[in-house]
């Protein structure tokens, strides 16, 4: 349930900043770019995380 909460509000966060971004004009390809990045990121951390666990 909490992990769901801190869900929303990554995406809540990530809205608002991309929102921004394409109101100062940023491409939307380099947008994407930084997206898929930081979704990339986020699961290196995540699998780092499993890893030490074990």
């Amino acid at each position: 349930m909490d992990s769901l909460i801190k869900l929303i509000i990554y995406m809540m966060i990530g809205t608002i900043v991309f929102l921004y971004l394409v109101i100062k004009g940023v491409p939307f390809i380099i947008l994407i770019i930084a997206s898929i990045l930081f979704l990339y990121i986020g699961n290196i951390t995540k699998i780092l995380k499993i890893e030490k666990k074990e």
